[in-house]
């Protein structure tokens, strides 16, 4: 069996909906305070589980037979204490795996490079080195800016902004997107696979201004790009910093200086060749 956690979110929901199609066996663990109706309604197992809780993580596999886990869930822009919380799941996983003899599919991100500054990459750093150093059974995968099917952050906010409105503000960053199907594709193929480090990165580094206009031509709309200065949206962000709210100053510093992550081993070892964004942005326009 096969224990996925994070399966309401983006690339879980498009997880669960592959394992469904190919009839795996899995069970989701979830949260008590999550919304249900998704997996009653698909008929999909699960179980409410702290992560946090060693006992309740305990009490809630010991029953399964499970030999894989697949971990997800984590707070994309995190406040230090769900980023504690995050990492201390992480670690009870870790130590299911020691126990069951399983193996840990760890869903990580580009944002572990130390080039960038972020209390989500750091936190990821930190697992994937608790991971490393267990000696369980594991394959990290190291994941870009993800679009495709359930996807209500990223990229699907500027289909919004291209669908709904004339004029588009557009700004000096950069993005290197991944389908969330190659991410799920690749994610399932990790399941045969021994322990392992790997980018998971769409071939183009590309301007939000090549996202913008790309999208534009799929969804046949005619718009007015409007630039915005990069000094006026970290303005924005320095206040809303000096509030305790720094996500958006992250963000913005990672984006400004984003380095091309080098996926020759992936494609490699998965014999994965990437949907390119023309191609991938039509089935969500």
């Amino acid at each position: 069996m096969i224990l996925i956690t994070g399966a309401l979110g983006f690339i879980g929901r498009n997880l669960v909906e592959q394992l469904k199609k190919e009839k795996k066996d899995f069970c989701c663990l979830v949260r008590e305070t999550s919304d249900k109706k998704f997996f009653k309604e698909e008929g999909i197992s699960h179980k409410a589980v702290n992560l946090g809780d060693m006992r309740q993580v305990k009490d809630a596999i010991s029953s399964l037979n499970a030999t894989v886990i697949i971990h997800l869930a984590a707070a994309i822009n995190p406040t230090r204490r769900q980023a504690e919380q995050d990492l201390k799941a992480a670690k009870n996983l870790v130590e299911i795996c020691k126990q069951k003899k399983g193996k840990l599919i760890f869903a990580s991100s580009y944002l572990t490079d130390t080039y960038y500054k972020s209390l989500y990459g750091e936190y990821k750093r930190k697992a994937e080195d608790f991971i490393k150093a267990s000696g369980i059974n594991h394959t990290i995968l190291r994941i870009s800016t993800v679009y495709g099917a359930h996807d209500r952050r990223n990229v699907s906010i500027i289909i919004s902004m291209v669908k709904g409105y004339k004029f588009v503000p557009i700004v000096d960053l950069s993005i290197q997107p991944v389908h969330v199907n190659d991410v799920v594709k690749i994610i399932l193929m990790s399941l045969n696979k021994g322990k392992g480090v790997y980018n998971v990165a769409g071939d183009e580094i590309m301007s939000l201004e090549q996202v913008v206009d790309i999208i534009a031509n799929q969804c046949n709309r005619k718009i007015i790009k409007i630039r915005i200065p990069r000094f006026i949206l970290y303005g924005y962000a320095w206040a809303l910093a000096l509030i305790g709210k720094k996500q958006l100053l992250e963000q913005l510093n990672n984006l400004s200086k984003l380095r091309g992550m080098d996926t020759i081993m992936t494609k490699k070892e998965f014999k994965i060749k990437f949907i390119g964004f023309k191609k991938g942005i039509q089935s969500v326009c």
